[in-house]
């Protein structure tokens, strides 16, 4: 009626030639004056929605969602995130639209049933985390072949921050394996663990309830309570329960991928989903309230630690070229890119061992089955590498023998060299990655065989040269990954050219109290004056003292936050930047940014300010014009707000370092024309 009332006093407007006052008439009729003006553009009519023209985005994928709709247990938000990843190109609508679309050509998906209304049982932050096992996922891949699997699925009890990790069974292992990758993941442990009467945890004997110790000997260690609940309780743990909403969308994928690593894509995907939309409680997503939540969870200690309550724990020095590490006999593949890298596998109780590779869980083998994973090897050869560690096995009741023939590092060795047990120790010392000792070795054998060295003294000098060896390499390998543009010391730096520079102040900073503390430090000079290169000294110092660093040009970094943005992989490129003990972001101001980049740049500041981690940035703008730099003098507060909240700051004038053998002006320093 209100409406058609509405309509109504516009038309008498219309025929007698006035224009209304939106704004009044808004106020009349409560509604917003642009949808009054709206209304007087229709002319009589009711307003065009524009969700319809959006909507019609999705018509030449019409046949594809019928048939998604079809498939038991999706859902409408699964088959939209579905189409967005596989047409990226196609700017299509978001998901409001998407819903026009379906009720415009009567696509319906099957039925849900609503959640049961229940009280709502909020916790404060840090004391609770939720978790449950999503059972038995079926899904069959593009050709035919079925991928059955299970989901365990943890949610934070005050952010909604969730967690989903695949686990091929649901035992003890998997179990143990699964929290302690839920607090690697958190970097933080909730007080009190709340799930159900899962049978990892708890046996039936004999009529009684027993816990299995091992789970709760887990617990006791990485330092959370255990709590058991009714089972599918919502009243207890309705918020783990909730994320079943979002692995549902795991339904639009049917068949769709290729094979385990696609379906580790997806979830990690519908992970990064669920904790960058709006959470129907808080109104936040849950990724915006765990910064504030992560600084209330227990410190996690020592993760190695924890590998040791997991399990028994074998270290490999290297990964062979054969991409096969064992434990107590056992053999196992690991992914290629682990060649040459130290290893650390956890043997199970119940069999299964894990293998972490800068603790990262590389490889799961299953307790029975075979010991490499075809995947692991791109180009045929696991049959040839398992062969060359095949163990002994009863056959007819007797033990066959080991084949003579080894292979080191994938090659055929000769008799000879098998032969001579000099050859033979260089050979291990190889396999094992010492090549710093092995090529020592017949030097060393001579000097204690003349008499000349003690074995003691020997060894003591081989492995302090392996050592002296290994710290090369990895403060190689760190200095690579920090993505220096170039290499800049202290040493290097002309301090009589600018004597602008306080000296005293960048050698403090060199003594990295600043990172310790997680200060900031804030560069601001004109182009040439050694901004980048006392920013690089002081990285390199950190790379040195062990701590990750990473350099990043500004525009760059922006766009690489961009580019996860639209592939919707920004959480995940967003912990990459905002874990390094050390980020440094260099010509902040130099090239705009845009609206989206300084958004994306606030988010990470921001997080790297919640989670206290030091950044070093070089700008020649100075911080009170920020807000040209960011296009918002609301953007441009808050980032300085952040970044210079126990911050140094160093303001550095003179000529660019990189003109002073040019000569810019006439005689006696005058500008010529002056």
């Amino acid at each position: 009626m209100a409406e058609k009332n509405l309509i109504g006093e516009l038309d008498m407007y219309r025929e007698a030639g006035i224009k209304p006052n939106f704004s009044d008439i808004a106020k009349r009729y409560g509604k917003d004056r642009h949808t009054v003006a709206a209304y007087w553009r229709a002319e009589g009519g009711r307003p065009r929605d524009g969700r319809a023209d959006r909507a019609g985005s999705f018509d030449a994928h019409i046949e594809e969602v019928a048939a998604k709709a079809q498939l038991p247990g999706v859902t409408k938000k699964g088959i939209h995130e579905w189409l967005l990843h596989r047409y990226p190109g196609e700017n299509l609508a978001g998901y409001n639209a998407f819903t026009q679309f379906m009720r415009k050509n009567g696509i319906a998906v099957g039925a849900s049933v609503g959640p049961e209304p229940h009280p709502r049982f909020e916790t404060p932050p840090g004391l609770q985390l939720q978790f449950d096992w999503k059972e038995s996922v079926r899904m069959a891949n593009r050709d035919g072949e079925l991928f059955e699997f299970n989901v365990f699925a943890a949610t934070l009890g005050h952010s909604r921050r969730h967690i989903f990790i695949r686990s091929g069974t649901r035992t003890t292992d998997d179990l143990v394996r699964c929290m302690y990758a839920t607090i690697a993941r958190l970097g933080g442990v909730p007080r009190e663990w709340v799930t159900d009467n899962m049978s990892a945890l708890v046996t039936v004997k004999g009529g009684r309830r027993l816990k299995v110790q091992r789970a709760y000997e887990f617990a006791k260690a990485a330092g959370f309570e255990l709590k058991l609940c009714r089972p599918r309780s919502p009243q207890t743990k309705g918020k783990v329960e909730s994320s079943n909403r979002f692995l549902s969308r795991l339904a639009a994928y049917q068949g769709d991928f290729d094979g385990w690593d696609d379906i580790d894509e997806i979830i990690a995907r519908i992970e990064d989903a669920s904790n960058s939309e709006p959470n129907e409680t808080t109104g936040l997503p849950p990724s915006a309230l765990f910064m504030e939540e992560k600084d209330a969870l227990l410190p996690v200690g020592n993760l190695r630690a924890l590998e040791e309550a997991m399990g028994d724990v074998v270290r490999v020095a290297r990964v062979p070229a054969t991409m096969l590490v064992s434990a107590h006999g056992e053999p196992m593949s690991v992914p290629r890119r682990c060649i040459g890298r130290p290893a650390r596998i956890v043997c199970m109780p119940g069999g299964a061992m894990d293998c972490y590779v800068g603790g990262e869980l590389v490889a799961t083998h299953v307790a029975g089955g075979p010991a490499y994973d075809p995947a692991h090897y791109a180009r045929g050869h696991g049959r040839e590498a398992l062969v060359r560690r095949r163990r002994r096995r009863h056959r007819g009741g007797r033990r066959r023998q080991p084949r003579a023939a080894r292979l080191d590092r994938g090659l055929a060795v000769s008799a000879a060299v098998q032969a001579s047990p000099l050859n033979r120790l260089a050979a291990n010392l190889e396999e094992l990655g010492l090549e710093g000792m092995a090529s020592s070795v017949p030097e060393y054998v001579r000097l204690v065989a003349d008499g000349r060295k003690s074995l003691v003294d020997a060894m003591l000098e081989l492995t302090d040269a392996q050592i002296a060896l290994k710290r090369r390499a990895d403060d190689e390998r760190r200095t690579r990954m920090a993505n220096f543009p170039y290499i800049k010391t202290l040493a290097d730096f002309d301090w009589g050219f600018q004597p602008s520079v306080p000296r005293g102040l960048v050698e403090q900073l060199a003594t990295l109290e600043f990172v310790d503390r997680g200060d900031n430090v804030v560069l601001v000079g004109s182009p040439g004056v050694g901004k980048a290169h006392l920013s690089i000294a002081i990285g390199y110092e950190a790379v040195m003292a062990r701590k990750q660093v990473y350099f990043a040009d500004c525009s760059r970094l922006v766009e690489d936050l961009k580019r996860a943005s639209a592939k919707e992989a920004l959480a995940r490129r967003m912990r990459f930047y905002e874990h390094c003990s050390l980020l440094i972001i260099d010509e902040l101001g130099y090239l705009d940014i845009g609206k989206e980049g300084a958004d994306l740049l606030f988010q990470l500041v921001n997080r790297r300010y919640a989670l206290k981690r030091s950044t070093i940035v070089t700008t020649d703008v100075p911080v009170g014009r920020w807000g040209d730099v960011f296009g918002s003098n609301v953007t441009a507060s808050a980032v300085a707000d952040r970044l210079c909240h126990h911050c140094a700051m160093i303001k550095i004038t003179g000529r660019s370092y990189r003109l002073k053998d040019v000569s810019i002006g006439g005689e006696d320093g005058k500008e010529e024309g002056a």
